[in-house]
C-alpha cells in the first residue's frame, strides 16, 4: 500500500533534519552568515532529498503567510533579550519595526527552490520577489532567529522565534574576540582611539566582559600602573568593571519564550468588526434617536463618545491640543485629548470591548479638515489576515499628539506604546457613527472620497412610534400627521422643477408635541363660548411655535424658489403669513379659512 503524503512528508523532514544542524521542522538563516531572506534546507548533496522534499511538502502551495502577531511578539522577545546591548542593535531593531508594516501587507509567493555556491552549496526556498525577499531579511536578527514552518492547505505558515540558547548566539555574534592578558592595554587603547574615551569604554568593557568577570583578566592591578596615560587611570578600571556585568544580563531563564500564556509583551488582540456609517435623512426622521436606542441600546454609556460638527469646529476640537492649565499659583501645560482621542485610547484599554465614536451633524462642519490625517485611518480591512483584524485601518498613520499622550497613559504598557509610535491606527474595536441631516447638505458637502470611506443607511419616517402625530395644530381639525404629509406629498410632487428638493422634507420629529394640543376645532370653539381663557392663551402659544418653527421653515427653505406655487398671492413677506395665521386664534369663523389652512396652496387631508 502506498504511503500517504503525510507520512511520506515527516519521513523526509526528518531524513533531511537528520544532516541539518537545525533542529526538525525548524529551518533557520544566520544573517551573519547568509544575508538572504530566504530558507536554509541543507546542502547541495541533498538535493535529490530536497526535490522530494519540495514535491511533497511545497507543491500547490501559491502562498507564504507569516503571522504578524507573532513577528510581533518574536520582537518584543528580541527586544527584551538584546536589552543590555540596546546600542549595538539599535539600528537593528529599528530596521525590523519598519520592515514589520511593510512585509505583513504584501502578498508572499514562492520560487522554486534554488542552490547558493557562494554560500557552500547550499540550498534555499526562496521567496519569489525581490522586495519581498528584502523586508524578509529584515526580520532576521542574525543567529537569535529560528523559524518555524507548517503546510495548511496552500498556505506555507511561518513562525518566528527566538532560539532556545540565544545567549550563546548574541554572545558568539557580539564577542568574536578573545582577550589576550599581555596585550589587555594594547587592545584598550584600541578601542578608545577607533571610537572615543567613553564609548571605547563601553564597548571594550562589554566585549570582553565575559573574561573580566569569571576573573581572567585582573583590571584593577593593570589600570593602577601608573604610566603617565589618563587612560589608563583607576577610574577607567572601575568604570570597565561596571560596565562588564551587563555580559552577565544576558543569561535569562529561556523557557519564558515558549509559554503559551498572554504576557505584556505579547501583541494585544481586538474584537473584529469595526466600521465607520453615516445614518442621513431629512429633519426630525430621528437619526439620533436610532443611533441611541437601537444601535446603541445594549452598550454602557463608558464606551461611547459623542461630539458635534459646526462651522468653526477644528481639527484640534476633534484630536485634541496642548492648552494651559492653572495648578495652584502656576500655569502648567497639559495635553487635552478631543474625542477622536478620548475614544481611541478608550478602544485600545479595552480590546475586549466595542467602542463608539458619535460624530452629531457631520456635514455642519468641514469633515475634510477636521479629520485631518486621520482621514487615512478611514479605510479598514475587509478580513482578518497577516495579524490585521476586521475593521482595523488599513494604512496606519504618524501622529506626535495621540503619540505622547498614549506614551502618559498609565493604563497602556509601555511595549504596546512602543509598537504604535509611528503607526497609530484605528483598532477593529473602534466603530465611528455619524449623522447627516440631507436638506443641509449645502452646509459643506462630503467630498466622493470621504463618503466613500463610510457606510450609508437612509433613516425612513416612522409615524406609527410618534406619540402625537394625531394630535391637532392649534384652532384647526388638521393633525400633525396630516399636516406634514400633505406638504411632503406636495413637495415630492412639484421637485421636478428642481426648485423644490425632495429631501427638504417633513419628518415626525421635525416639530415637538408642545405646539399640538389634543383639541380640535368644535373643542376650541366651545372654549371660547365657555370664557376659557386659560385654555386658549396656552393653544395660542402652542400655535405661534407651530408657525416659527413649522410655517417659517416652508417659507424660508422648502419655498424659496417657488413660494406662489405655495402660499395665497398677496403673502409677499412671512410677516404677513405670520399675521394672518395668529389672526385666526383671535377668529375662528368659518369666513378666516385660508388663515386656518396657514394661508398655503395645500390641501391639508391626508385622504387626498
Amino acid at each position: 500500500m502506498a504511503q500517504s503524503v503525510e507520512i511520506r512528508e515527516k519521513q523526509i523532514i526528518k531524513k533531511i533534519a537528520a544532516t541539518d544542524p537545525c533542529k526538525e521542522n525548524q529551518f533557520a538563516v544566520d544573517n551573519n552568515k547568509s544575508s538572504v531572506g530566504a530558507y536554509y534546507l541543507g546542502t547541495k548533496n541533498e538535493q535529490n532529498d530536497l526535490r522530494e522534499f519540495y514535491s511533497f511538502l511545497i507543491d500547490g502551495v501559491h502562498q507564504v503567510e507569516v503571522s504578524a502577531k507573532k513577528i510581533e511578539k518574536y520582537y518584543f522577545d528580541v527586544k527584551k533579550r538584546v536589552q543590555p546591548y540596546k546600542y549595538f542593535y539599535k539600528n537593528q531593531l529599528k530596521t525590523f519595526n519598519d520592515a514589520i508594516l511593510k512585509f505583513k501587507n504584501e502578498d508572499k509567493n514562492l520560487s522554486l527552490l534554488y542552490f547558493d555556491e557562494r554560500s557552500g552549496g547550499r540550498v534555499f526556498l526562496k521567496f519569489g520577489d525581490a522586495k519581498i525577499d528584502q523586508e524578509f531579511q529584515k526580520l532576521l536578527l542574525g543567529s537569535i532567529t529560528e523559524m518555524v514552518f507548517t503546510r495548511k492547505s496552500d498556505t506555507l505558515q511561518i513562525e518566528l522565534r527566538v532560539v532556545g540558547n540565544v545567549e550563546d548566539n548574541i554572545c558568539n555574534s557580539l564577542f568574536k574576540k578573545k582577550l589576550d592578558p599581555h596585550k589587555i592595554k594594547q587592545t584598550f587603547e584600541e578601542y578608545v582611539n577607533k571610537y572615543n574615551d567613553d564609548l571605547g569604554t563601553l564597548k571594550f568593557s562589554i566585549d570582553f566582559g565575559k573574561f573580566i568577570n569569571k576573573g581572567f583578566v585582573d583590571i584593577d592591578s593593570i589600570f593602577n600602573e601608573a604610566d603617565g596615560s589618563s587612560i589608563f587611570d583607576t577610574t577607567h578600571g572601575e568604570l570597565i568593571k561596571k560596565q562588564a556585568k551587563v555580559y552577565d544580563l544576558i543569561y535569562i531563564d529561556n523557557s519564558i519564550l515558549y509559554e503559551d500564556v498572554p504576557t505584556n509583551n505579547a501583541p494585544i488582540e481586538f474584537l473584529e468588526g469595526g466600521y465607520n456609517k453615516i445614518y442621513y435623512g431629512i429633519p426630525g426622521v430621528g437619526k439620533s434617536y436610532y443611533i441611541k436606542n437601537t444601535v446603541l441600546a445594549s452598550v454602557p454609556s463608558s464606551n461611547v463618545f459623542r461630539t458635534t460638527f459646526f462651522l468653526d469646529y477644528t481639527n484640534s476640537d476633534f484630536i485634541g491640543q496642548i492648552m494651559p492649565v492653572v495648578n495652584g499659583d502656576k500655569v502648567e501645560y497639559k495635553s487635552i485629548p478631543g474625542p477622536f482621542t478620548k475614544a481611541l485610547t478608550c478602544a485600545y484599554e479595552h480590546p475586549n470591548e466595542n467602542v463608539y465614536l458619535v460624530i452629531e451633524e457631520i456635514n455642519r462642519g468641514n469633515a475634510a479638515a477636521i479629520f485631518g490625517d486621520i482621514f487615512q485611518l478611514l479605510d479598514r480591512e475587509d478580513k482578518t489576515s497577516n495579524g490585521k483584524f476586521k475593521g482595523q485601518s488599513v494604512y496606519p498613520i504618524t501622529n506626535q499628539f495621540i503619540e505622547d499622550y498614549l506614551k502618559d497613559n498609565k493604563n497602556l504598557s509601555g511595549d504596546f506604546v512602543s509598537t504604535i509610535e509611528g503607526n497609530i491606527f484605528i483598532p477593529s474595536n473602534l466603530t465611528i457613527l455619524a449623522t447627516m441631516n440631507t436638506s443641509d447638505q449645502n452646509v459643506f458637502p462630503l467630498d466622493t472620497a470621504f463618503k466613500r470611506r463610510w457606510d450609508m443607511e437612509k433613516i425612513e419616517p416612522n409615524w406609527a412610534d410618534n406619540q402625537f402625530k394625531d394630535k391637532f395644530i392649534p384652532f384647526t381639525n388638521i393633525t400633525w400627521q396630516d399636516f406634514a404629509t400633505s406638504v411632503n406629498r406636495k413637495m415630492v410632487r412639484q421637485s421636478t422643477n428642481g426648485l423644490i428638493l425632495e429631501d427638504k422634507q417633513i419628518d415626525p420629529y421635525f416639530a415637538n408635541e408642545d405646539m399640538f394640543t389634543d383639541e380640535n376645532e368644535d373643542a376650541i370653539r366651545e372654549d371660547i363660548e365657555k370664557n376659557n381663557d386659560t385654555i386658549i392663551d396656552l393653544n395660542k402659544e402652542r400655535l405661534k411655535k407651530f408657525v416659527n418653527n413649522v410655517v417659517d421653515y416652508i417659507w424660508t427653505d422648502v419655498a424659496k424658489f417657488d413660494r406662489e406655487n405655495w402660499f395665497i398671492e398677496d403673502k409677499y413677506s412671512f410677516n404677513d403669513v405670520y399675521e394672518e395665521i395668529l389672526s385666526y386664534a383671535a377668529d375662528i369663523s368659518d369666513e378666516n379659512e385660508k388663515a386656518r389652512d396657514f394661508c398655503m396652496k395645500v390641501t391639508f387631508n391626508n385622504n387626498n
